[in-house]
C-alpha cells in the first residue's frame, strides 16, 4: 500500500512520467515486432513473450544478462504456456537509448 501511495504521489507531482512511460512502452513493443517477436497491443509496461522453446528463452535470458540487461525467463506462472516466457518490463526512467540497446542486444541473441 505504501509503495502504491508513493507511486501516485510521484505521478501527480510529475505528469510527464506517464507520458514517458507510454512512449517507452510503444518503443519497446514496436522494436519487438520489428525483430519478429509478436506482442499484444496492450498499454501495459510488462510484456511477456514466447520466443521458441524454454531452452531458447533461457539462452536469450543468459545472453542478455551477460550484457547487463535483465529480462527474466519465467518458467511457470498462472496463464502462461508450458514453455514459459521472457518478461520485459519498461519504466518511465528508461531512456530511448536504453531501450534501443536492449533491442540491439536482443537482435544479436536471436
Amino acid at each position: 500500500a505504501g509503495a502504491s501511495a508513493k507511486a501516485l504521489e510521484l505521478v501527480q507531482r510529475d505528469p510527464k512520467l506517464r507520458q514517458r512511460l507510454q512512449q517507452n512502452i510503444r518503443q519497446l513493443r514496436s522494436g519487438l515486432r520489428q525483430l519478429g517477436v509478436p506482442t499484444d497491443d496492450w498499454p501495459t509496461a510488462n510484456i511477456g513473450v514466447q520466443i521458441g522453446d524454454a531452452t531458447n528463452m533461457q539462452r536469450i535470458h543468459a545472453a542478455l544478462k551477460a550484457k547487463g540487461i535483465l529480462v527474466p525467463y519465467v518458467a511457470a506462472y498462472s496463464g502462461i504456456g508450458k514453455e514459459g516466457l521472457l518478461r520485459f518490463a519498461v519504466c518511465a526512467t528508461h531512456t530511448p537509448e536504453m531501450i534501443a540497446r536492449l533491442l540491439d542486444e536482443l537482435r544479436r541473441a536471436l
